[in-house]
């Protein structure tokens, strides 16, 4: 039979004319109906089944979902807890790394102080080696100086020495020439007296000769032999009064160079002396340099020790440092390690609640799905269970009514009240 609305078969009805028509079209009516009836039940528990599956599904999946993100919850908090140990152990590398800074620089502060320390120290013993060097170039003068004196001294005692011997021979030579100068004086004034006894006697015989010419004659012999003595007398003393003269100038050139050579001696004396306490100065400066160079180089050592030691705790702490550093970098690699855990974590967690979403739409529409299914299955049975009734009633419209499971037409008699079957 061809698919017809229930409309259509409402309109043959009213619409047929002869017994056969109205049957027919009664009868389509009825099949239509049981047949959409049928089908809208099969569908409506075709369909509650299905909505039945797929909420099971749902609720299956939902399920599973809640099972993940339940797991990546926990996931997520034990890589929170790990981040929070590696936050933890970050805080400790970067103390540590921040204590191996500071002791670091505390170290290159150290080694620089050592260093400057090492340089004023090597400036010491430098200008300590330099004036050492000055000392003991002044001692070098001074003993030069001290040796030259020295020579100088000895050169002037040797002077003073033949200055002395000079004076000697020059006092023994005055000595001599006073005595001869004394002899001379002696011969030289009996010389005188002879002469002036001897021009008294001239004088006297000269009287004499002008009164006596004739004893004049016989003195003249004598006269002449004494003018003679006088005169050599007279030489004689001249001769010797010149020598005295020299004798005494040459006394007095002694005299004079030996007062020079003593001079020179006790000024030879004063320099020697003064070069001696030049040296032994220059010796106590040099034993000094010396000593301040003895600690100088000491507090070098000391300084070089002390910068040693800085290198060694720059080293250590330079070590520490490293390891901090390598120790932050396997911290970081873990935090990393971590944040991807806790970010892939988190991830499935949201994805997680978005399948739970997504599961809860899917049960909520499977739900209202079956809900809609088994309100139009109760509908359908609902009106299966109606639908005698309501024929009736539309059977008692067009005057049919069933009798004994046959349509027949209800016909009412105006004289009595009866009806009359009629098939």
């Amino acid at each position: 039979m061809a698919t017809s609305t229930i409309q259509e078969l409402l309109d043959s009805i009213l619409q047929a004319v002869y017994g056969i028509e109205v049957r027919g079209a009664i009868h389509d009516s009825i099949e239509q109906c049981y047949t959409d009836v049928t089908a809208g039940k099969t569908l409506a528990e075709t369909a509650a089944s299905l909505a039945n599956t797929a909420a099971s599904n749902a609720n299956s999946k939902a399920s599973a979902a809640q099972t993940a993100a339940s797991a990546a919850n926990t996931a997520a908090g034990a890589a929170n807890t790990a981040a929070g140990k590696v936050n933890d152990a970050i805080k400790t590398a970067e103390t540590a790394a921040s204590n191996a800074n500071a002791k670091a620089t505390a170290a290159d502060t150290a080694a620089k102080n050592a260093d400057e320390k090492a340089t004023l120290a090597d400036t010491a013993a430098k200008n300590a080696d330099t004036k050492a060097g000055l000392a003991n170039i002044a001692a070098e003068n001074a003993n030069s100086a001290a040796s030259t004196a020295n020579a100088s001294a000895e050169s002037a005692n040797d002077a003073a020495d033949a200055a002395n011997a000079a004076a000697k021979s020059a006092n023994d030579a005055a000595s001599k020439a006073t005595s001869s100068a004394s002899k001379a004086d002696t011969a030289a004034s009996n010389a005188n007296a002879k002469a002036t006894a001897a021009q008294n006697a001239a004088d006297a015989a000269n009287a004499a000769a002008g009164s006596v010419n004739s004893a004049l004659s016989t003195l003249g012999d004598a006269t002449k032999a004494a003018n003679e003595a006088a005169t050599k007398a007279t030489t004689n003393a001249s001769i010797a009064e010149q020598k005295a003269n020299a004798a005494d100038t040459a006394a007095r050139g002694a005299n004079t160079a030996a007062s020079a050579a003593n001079t020179a001696t006790e000024n030879a004396n004063a320099a020697t002396s003064a070069a001696n306490t030049a040296a032994n100065a220059a010796n106590t400066a040099a034993g000094n340099a010396n000593d301040a160079a003895s600690s100088a180089n000491e507090a070098a050592r000391a300084v070089d020790g002390a910068a040693d030691r800085a290198d060694e705790a720059t080293a250590a702490a330079n070590e520490a440092a490293a390891n901090a550093s390598a120790q932050a970098s396997r911290v970081e690699t873990a935090v990393n390690s971590a944040n991807s855990a806790t970010n892939a974590a988190n991830t499935a967690a949201e994805n997680a609640k978005t399948a739970e979403g997504n599961a809860l739409s899917a049960t909520t529409a499977c739900e209202s799905a079956t809900v809609r299914a088994n309100n139009a299955a109760e509908d359908c049975e609902t009106k299966t269970a109606r639908l005698p009734e309501e024929l009736e009633d539309m059977f008692a419209d067009l005057g049919l009514v069933m009798v004994n499971g046959k349509l027949c037409v209800k016909v009412e008699r105006a004289d009595e009240e009866e009806e009359d079957d009629r098939g």
